[in-house]
């Protein structure tokens, strides 16, 4: 989650850059419509995040129980970490058959 936040963050700069090098008529100027624009990438950020842990983070924790359970071992944080590539395979094999 820390990465895919970080990758959030440096998206979002790329994004202010990208229209800040472009000419506009006019950028919104009223501080109600600033607030609220920060406030509805705020949540959105926020949905996404929700959306990123229930496909991939979820998953790939359930995955590294199970195995350890499998196998008669306690589950711990390297087992987890095992699991996450796993997981994200299977996520990327299934969005790119779709």
């Amino acid at each position: 989650m820390a990465t895919l936040c970080a990758e959030v963050v440096i998206g979002g700069t790329l994004a202010v850059l990208v229209v800040l090098a472009r000419e506009h008529d006019g950028l919104p100027g009223s501080t109600v419509m600033i607030v609220g624009a920060v406030l509805a990438i705020c949540l959105l950020g926020v949905l996404l995040s929700g959306f990123v842990t229930a496909i991939a983070v979820m998953p790939a924790l359930s995955l590294a129980r199970w195995w350890a359970r499998r196998r008669g071992r306690a589950d711990n944080r390297w087992r987890a970490l095992a699991a996450v590539p796993v997981v994200s395979a299977a996520l990327v094999a299934a969005f790119g058959a779709v």
